[in-house]
């Protein structure tokens, strides 16, 4: 439906597209736009009854503008506000709390920086004006912070953008600067440890009287559970209970696909992990809802603030004190021991769909990361085909 310009409210203006069709949007006096007010236009799409709803609620912020009022949303259309939409949709919330903070400090980062000659943050700039070469921009000066963050902060933009366009698709357009982009990350190698490494690792743990620590590190080995999640998610009620008093539960949060492994053969009770449950048994029992793993030796100020929990950016020093104790080489962390299991199972013939099965992996790329062993592989190959070819004559 096309309305005559009067009959439009003030400060709509049309625009004949391709085809004949007719567009709308929105934008204040030149004198606003200098004062401050942003946004300096909006696109309204090409539904008269929607652009004038919208028309309407950037008039009444303009005038509560020029009035001196507070604005709640008056930077609608700007990158800062997509954001704010962002941030109430399913997309982000579905996340773990942790992702979400995590998403929201990458956000927060690109919206205070500056990719114009006119020294504005981002977050102030309007959506329809963002273009692929502003977002190559915040590519490479992210990639200051790293090639890893960089990728990362471009998939959230990305995200961020088919969400909010998904909410407000008369004001956010539909091409996303932050589509088909160039990016590039190189994962760093993690070395994995072998059984010997573990099993000094844990007995020295023992002996400095941290059984949570040896545990932890036999659990992502066996189970190869995330290190974040052995210390974060693993609770006394995920350990045989009474519903299952043969199996473990697996949290894998990440992915959301957690899972019940068997840790004891149901029919006769024979320990598939003989050396976990010994040294799980060696933790301090605590409620069904408790962590599993909790400090042992912490003074009474800090048990109460922390509840005797290891906080999660301390897994690190952890594993740092008892390798240091056991003279075992830098590179072995909670992590390298998962790699270290993974990479023992392809040795004893399992085959990688199975591996990804056991690891809980989205798919066979992401788990590939996690096995060291292409060269042992590779010769094995060549001795196989060397003695089929001596025994085909």
């Amino acid at each position: 439906m096309t309305m005559n310009p009067e009959d439009l409210p003030p400060y709509v203006k049309t625009k004949t597209l391709s085809g004949g069709r007719v567009g709308y949007y929105w934008a204040p006096r030149t004198a606003d736009i200098r004062g401050g007010f942003t946004p300096a236009s909006v696109p309204l799409g090409q539904d008269y009854g929607r652009a004038v709803e919208r028309a309407k609620a950037l008039n009444a912020d303009l005038y509560n503008w020029r009035a001196g009022v507070v604005r709640e949303r008056g930077d609608t259309g700007t990158v800062g506000w997509m954001m704010d939409v962002y941030r109430k949709t399913d997309r982000f919330n579905d996340n773990r709390k942790e992702t979400q903070r995590d998403y929201d400090r990458v956000l927060k980062k690109i919206a205070a920086m500056s990719i114009t000659t006119n020294g504005k943050p981002i977050k102030d700039m309007p959506c329809e004006k963002v273009r692929p070469r502003h977002a190559d921009k915040l590519y490479r000066e992210m990639m200051k912070s790293g090639s890893r963050q960089a990728q990362k902060a471009m998939t959230i933009m990305k995200t961020c953008w088919a969400a909010a366009y998904r909410q407000h698709d008369d004001i956010i357009p539909l091409e996303n600067p932050f589509a088909d982009m160039k990016l590039s990350h190189t994962a760093q190698e993690t070395k994995h440890a072998t059984y010997g490494q573990l099993t000094s690792f844990t007995s020295k743990a023992i002996a400095m009287g941290e059984p949570a620590v040896a545990a932890a590190a036999q659990l992502v080995w066996d189970l190869h559970v995330r290190p974040t999640e052995a210390f974060r998610d693993f609770r006394w009620k995920d350990w045989r209970p009474d519903d299952h008093p043969h199996h473990c539960f697996v949290h894998a949060g990440k992915r959301k696909n957690g899972a019940w492994i068997p840790i004891a053969d149901p029919e006769t009770g024979e320990l598939f992990f003989p050396e976990l449950v010994a040294l799980i048994n060696h933790c301090p029992k605590g409620e069904p809802d408790d962590l599993v793993f909790r400090r042992q030796h912490i003074d009474t100020v800090t048990l109460e603030r922390t509840k005797g929990l290891y906080p999660i950016n301390n897994q690190a020093v952890q594993a740092r004190a008892v390798r240091e104790a056991a003279e075992l080489p830098g590179y072995v962390t909670f992590a390298a021991f998962r790699h270290g299991g993974l990479t023992a199972l392809r040795k004893y013939g399992f085959q990688d769909r199975e591996l990804q099965l056991i690891s809980r992996h989205k798919d066979s790329k992401s788990l590939d990361h996690y096995l060291h062993d292409e060269d042992e592989l590779i010769l094995e190959m060549a001795r196989r085909k060397y003695r089929a070819r001596r025994t085909s004559g």
